[in-house]
């Protein structure tokens, strides 16, 4: 605002700029009374008078403002300590749940009104507001939210011409969204709650597309706030559009959410936002297969208690469950199965989207329990001579396959972290074959171009290859089985990046660090 001896000494000049002027005219004037003027002269006189009147209109009409939005700032601390009053007598805010003008309010004695009324001699008005407008643009808008033990007032301000605002809340209230002015629009106004989530640039190693990102969050207001079981848990993007989401866990007591987002862009240049939406009592959100793209043939989490392992894409390869599988158990990620080396095995049939594949990744986290030799981990039932098949021996593990009629393997040159997590991927693009332990390449092969072949394999299984164990009366002396725990096993018809596998491994191995920051709570 501009200081008073300032705006005096411009009203000075201009008075004196105005007197000049009206000395030349005088000046042109004749004995007889008439003036003297070229037409050069009059149009130039006759500008410069505009513009001076014009000015000081400008002017006064910018001060005028000024003052209005003074009066402003000073209602709003009124209606503060109004409010501040009323709820120390009745330990909650009057009732708004939707944005209220409060003049208008007061046209039509409402709730608001009256319930503060008797802690004002008047309750303030915006200087322009007009009775009869429907939807005024300058009046104090007030909302309550979070059982009233919040809220919030904002005026619009005319620095800006409405697109500036002032604005009081209660503690906590400051996040109460208006839609004003440098807010990110809200999804949707069934949902009450919302944190913005920001993925840190340093942790993705390549720009990536449709990428399932691992989202592990433990958070207080999730758990006092959302549906039970997460059901109304969604995620939305920077551009407000709703990300495909799998919830694989979610617990009502400590508010750990364990979720899988498709991201349609991460970036390695720039972090990554989107907003995690809760506290919709009217909906119960699905789980989406859309999480894993098409190239995904299998995604089994083994996050089941009993019974059936389910594929989470929408090719729906599920695994009937054979032998005395410990399911439920701690995994890398929420749940997994825990295979006992004896007799326990997967079956995922005989499924025509894994016959004759073009390319592969292959991925699973695995715990070994103990040292073993000559078992599988998953691949086609069957011998050495046809199928392809991940398999573990005591000091070394290693990817075979048939490729061209040829059998090729690629194997790891040590053995397995024993009894501790260990990430592992194969991938082959037609013409290499690599192999990937905890997100970085360990070797590689070139191999005769051709598909990966079923050979003579009858059904894929997963913790065991070439079939049942044999016994000597009751006692096994050979198993084909791993003993050990499996959890988030992959297949998929395309090579996935370094990058991506890279990205894959820290995230799921640490999900934490890539999340830079969580926002406070925001309320609609």
């Amino acid at each position: 605002m501009k200081k008073p001896w300032l705006k005096n000494q411009i009203l000075v000049k201009q008075n004196m700029a105005f007197k000049e002027i009206i000395n030349n005219l005088k000046k042109k004037l004749t004995i007889r009374g008439l003036t003297i003027f070229s037409k050069t002269e009059l149009v130039i006189y006759s500008l410069i008078f505009i513009f001076l009147v014009t000015a000081v209109l400008i002017f006064y009409f910018n001060i005028a403002a000024e003052q209005r939005d003074e009066e402003r700032r000073n209602d709003l601390v009124i209606l503060e300590r109004a409010l501040s009053n009323y709820f120390k007598e009745h330990n909650a805010y009057p009732r708004m749940a939707e944005w209220q003008c409060i003049e208008q309010d007061v046209l039509k004695k409402g709730t608001f009104s009256q319930r503060i009324g008797d802690y004002l001699e008047e309750i303030p008005r915006d200087p322009l507001f007009r009775d009869g407008e429907q939807e005024p643009e300058f009046c104090y808008h007030y909302k309550s939210a979070n059982d009233e033990e919040e809220y919030k007032i904002y005026a619009r301000l005319e620095r800006g011409r409405g697109k500036e605002v002032t604005e009081v809340f209660s503690f906590g209230g400051g996040k109460i969204y208006t839609g004003v002015y440098e807010e990110t629009p809200w999804f949707d106004s069934d949902w009450k709650y919302r944190k913005e989530i920001v993925i840190d640039k340093s942790q993705i190693r390549s720009d990536l597309e449709d990428f399932p990102l691992l989202v592990d969050l433990k958070d207080e207001d999730i758990k006092d706030k959302s549906r039970r079981q997460g059901k109304d848990i969604i995620f939305v993007d920077k551009d407000n559009k709703k990300l495909k989401r799998e919830i694989e866990s979610y617990d009502n007591l400590t508010g750990e959410l364990v979720a899988w987002i498709r991201m349609p862009f991460l970036s390695a240049e720039e972090d990554t936002r989107f907003y995690v939406y809760y506290g919709n009592p009217e909906t119960i959100e699905e789980e989406s297969r859309a999480v894993w793209d098409d190239h995904y043939l299998i995604v089994h989490h083994f996050e089941e208690l009993f019974g059936t392992s389910y594929d989470s894409t929408v090719k729906r390869i599920n695994g009937k469950v054979f032998g005395d599988i410990e399911q439920g158990v701690e995994g890398k990620i929420a749940g997994a199965f825990n295979f006992d080396g004896d007799d326990d095995y997967i079956s995922l049939g005989l499924p025509e989207q894994l016959l004759n594949l073009p390319a592969l990744t292959l991925s699973f986290w695995v715990y070994p329990t103990e040292i073993q030799e000559g078992v599988g981990i998953i691949g086609w039932e069957g011998t050495e001579y046809g199928p392809w098949q991940f398999l573990v021996d005591n000091q070394n593990n290693f990817f075979r396959a048939r490729i061209g009629g040829t059998i090729y393997e690629i194997k790891a040159g040590k053995p397995f972290d024993w009894e501790n997590w260990n990430y592992l991927t194969i991938t082959y693009n037609g013409a290499r074959l690599r192999y990937y332990s905890d997100g970085r390449e360990i070797t590689s092969r070139s191999v005769k171009q051709g598909l990966l072949e079923k050979g003579s394999g009858d059904f894929i299984t997963i913790g065991r290859y070439r079939g049942e164990p044999w016994y000597s009366g009751s006692d096994i002396i050979r198993t084909y089985s791993f003993k050990g725990i499996l959890d988030e096993l992959r297949i998929s018809d395309v090579a996935r990046s370094t990058g991506w596998i890279r990205t894959s491994f820290e995230n799921q191995n640490n999900p934490l660090s890539f999340i830079k920051t969580t926002g406070i709570q925001e309320l609609f």
